[in-house]
């Protein structure tokens, strides 16, 4: 199976309201679709974030690492060979995550080659638990939020993004703690927002 074809699309979805997270604060993340034709007609599909501080691509530098390195080297491999395209793309530096892109879409060819879901293709599991994003607000909008969350949609785990502050993230915590009880598992993720060691520059 060789890929024939592709495309890549761009697309922005809006976030219901703004979001701060440590670098920047924006309304909304851009994306880049990556469509895989093969020449047995299979496609195969996967998205990546675009966002320079996480990944290190955008969306033109993404789409020259395909079109120009990644695809091209590609050409004539057989890629219903995992094991193959592996060895194949090691041998280009750097570019980790248009690779990964790039890795993501051939193993969704493969399922649709195989007739089957990607994740009963790769041995999972028809469900998955998930867990809510608490992003940065004042705690009493975070409690909020939690609640409703919880109450419409039935989320048992709460991820809540600390950094503003200890005594603020100390207070939403113990407020989302008290108003969503005991059987809702909490963790905070603060982004690096404090140091390992006291003494050290927050990051």
């Amino acid at each position: 199976m060789r890929i024939v074809d592709h495309t890549i699309y761009r697309y922005r979805l809006p976030y219901a309201r703004a979001v701060k997270w440590s670098d920047i604060v924006e309304d909304g993340p851009d994306f880049l679709l990556l469509r895989l034709t093969a020449d047995t007609g299979d496609e195969g599909v996967a998205e990546t974030v675009l966002k320079p501080t996480w990944n290190g691509a955008s969306a033109s530098t993404m789409t020259a690492a395909l079109e120009d390195v990644l695809l091209p080297w590609l050409k004539d491999q057989d890629v219903s060979d995992p094991a193959g395209v592996a060895a194949r793309l090691a041998m280009i530096p750097g570019q980790q995550a248009a690779c990964t892109l790039l890795d993501n879409a051939l193993w969704d060819l493969r399922a649709a080659s195989a007739r089957t879901p990607l994740w009963h293709y790769l041995g999972g599991r028809d469900t998955v638990d998930l867990s809510w994003v608490l992003t940065r607000q004042a705690p009493s909008l975070m409690v909020q939020e939690a609640e409703d969350v919880i109450a419409r949609h039935g989320f048992r785990a709460v991820k809540i993004k600390g950094g503003q502050g200890l005594d603020v993230d100390v207070q939403a915590v113990r407020e989302i703690r008290k108003a969503v009880g005991g059987d809702v598992a909490l963790y905070v993720d603060a982004n690096g927002a404090y140091p390992l060691r006291a003494g050290e520059s927050e990051g």
